[in-house]
Formats: structure tokens, C-alpha cells, sequence
């Protein structure tokens, strides 16, 4: 977890990469599992089984990049996914196999809960307050200092972005009603093009920045390094 502990709220921090980091849930009762940020299907198969008789129900947030064709528009939840596995193993820094990984995690918890007592929230870009991800804050902070900036592919690309607020007021309210199930929780349509959201970042940020529309790989190798 990340920001400050809430008041009120009991805060228990353990690695559950390792049993004994998952020890300290024995013995306590949980109204639910809410699992915002597992990247490791072992990690997440042990969290899930280390809460199995303590909690009747495991809401998972995974990701659309599940799914094979994750970028055709109007895929749903029926849509081929990669064969993840359930007890994979691995850094979870590596994000070069997202997808499969992530499928893998959805495993772990169907398969330890049961499709009836999980939710799977496949959510696409999320945007809104607290991105700890990096990527709206990072065009956000590079227009605000104005001038030329490199802007990737064609302004036109569609996106369908949806707010962090938006995800977790629907994974709460599935959880309130024990509703299992399988969601892509995105948009059912496109909501805003790319050239849209940096014009919509200049206005936000005042500044006199003006995108320059360029190929992809050339947009990527025209960022100031970091």
C-alpha cells in the first residue's frame, strides 16, 4: 500500500511473497479480500489461500492486457486469453509478461474461491487521483513546462480511459452484494482520442506547450531522459 494509513483503520504490512509475511491474518475474520495490485500468481495464490476460511469473498483487479487481442475494439469477457498458470513465480518488477501473469493471478483466486466468490475486475487505463503508475501525471508534468512536445502516433487514436473512482465504486458495490464474476471494467466506448487528452492537459496546466505529432518510436526516443 501506498499514501497514509486511514484513521480509524488497523494497518497490518507483511510480504506475501513468504508464509510467515502472511502469518499474522491467522485467527482474524475479514468481511472481504480486496486485491488491487497482485503481479505474481504464486504471491496472490498464497494470499488467496491464506484468507480462504477467513473471508468469504476475493475481489481481484487484473487487467485487459489478459487478453490475446487486448486492443480490439469491442472485445468482452468471452475474448481468448494467455494460459496463465496459477502458482508462477517470479519478480514482480518484471512486467515484460504482464498479461500472462496477470491471467495467472485471476486463476489463483478462481480457483481457491470459486467463480461464485471472487470478482474479476479486468480494467483498462485508469486515470484520476493517486496514480502512483506515472502515465497522465507524466504528460501532465511535461506540458505544464511548455514548449514543443513529442507527441506519439495519431492524434485520432481512440482511447477509452476510466477513472480510478469509477473502478473502485464498482468493485465495492460487488463486493457489498458478494456478486462474483468476471467484468472488463472500461468504457463501452471510446471517450476521448489521444490529441483530445494533451489538448485537455494544456488547458489544465495553462501552459503554451504544443504537441508535435510524430511516429511512435520516434516520439519514445525524443523523451528527456529521466
Amino acid at each position: 500500500m501506498t499514501g497514509k494509513d486511514v484513521e480509524g483503520v488497523e494497518a497490518l504490512r507483511g510480504d506475501r511473497s513468504t508464509d510467515e509475511g502472511l502469518r499474522q491474518l491467522t485467527g482474524r475474520a475479514f468481511d472481504a479480500v480486496i486485491d488491487p495490485g497482485g503481479l505474481v500468481p504464486a504471491h496472490v495464490l498464497r494470499t488467496a489461500r491464506a484468507l480462504a476460511e477467513s473471508a468469504p469473498f476475493y475481489a481481484f483487479v487484473s487487467t485487459t492486457a489478459v487478453y490475446q487481442a487486448w486492443n480490439t475494439a469491442g472485445a468482452d469477457e468471452s475474448a481468448a486469453t494467455w494460459p496463465g498458470v496459477a502458482d508462477e513465480d517470479g519478480d514482480p518488477a518484471d512486467l515484460a509478461r504482464l498479461g500472462v501473469r496477470k491471467r495467472g493471478c485471476e486463476l489463483a483466486v478462481e480457483q481457491t474461491y470459486g467463480p461464485n466468490a471472487c470478482l474479476i475486475a479486468r480494467a483498462g487505463l485508469i486515470v484520476g487521483p493517486h496514480d502512483n503508475v506515472g502515465q497522465l501525471p507524466w504528460w501532465l508534468t511535461r506540458i505544464a513546462e511548455g514548449g514543443r512536445v513529442p507527441a506519439p502516433g495519431d492524434p485520432a487514436r481512440r482511447l477509452q480511459l476510466i477513472d480510478a473512482r469509477d473502478v473502485s465504486t464498482f468493485v465495492l458495490d460487488q463486493v457489498e452484494a458478494h456478486a462474483g464474476g468476471i467484468h472488463n471494467v472500461v468504457p463501452d466506448e471510446p471517450n476521448t482520442t489521444m490529441g483530445r487528452l494533451l489538448d485537455d492537459c494544456v488547458r489544465a496546466t495553462g501552459s503554451n506547450a504544443a504537441p508535435v505529432w510524430m511516429d511512435e518510436v520516434a516520439a519514445w526516443d525524443a523523451r528527456p531522459a529521466a
